[in-house]
């Protein structure tokens, strides 16, 4: 299936509205703002750019 969108739901108020993106490829993780290494779901341990950069042009350089 190919997703045609791509969503981070930061926190859970975003990740509430993962229900209705069903079609869309979902990265979720814990709010930047509550940054601590004991969580499982640490906003640095966030893989989401990781997994995107052949997707998503994050550092908007171009050729």
């Amino acid at each position: 299936m190919q997703h045609i969108l791509t969503a981070f739901l930061w926190g859970s108020s975003a990740q509430s509205y993962a229900p209705p993106l069903q079609t869309a490829r979902i990265f979720q993780c814990r709010h930047p703002m509550m940054c601590s290494q004991k969580y499982p779901d640490d906003f640095l341990k966030f893989l989401g750019f990781r997994e995107t950069m052949d997707t998503i042009n994050w550092l908007g350089i171009t050729d």
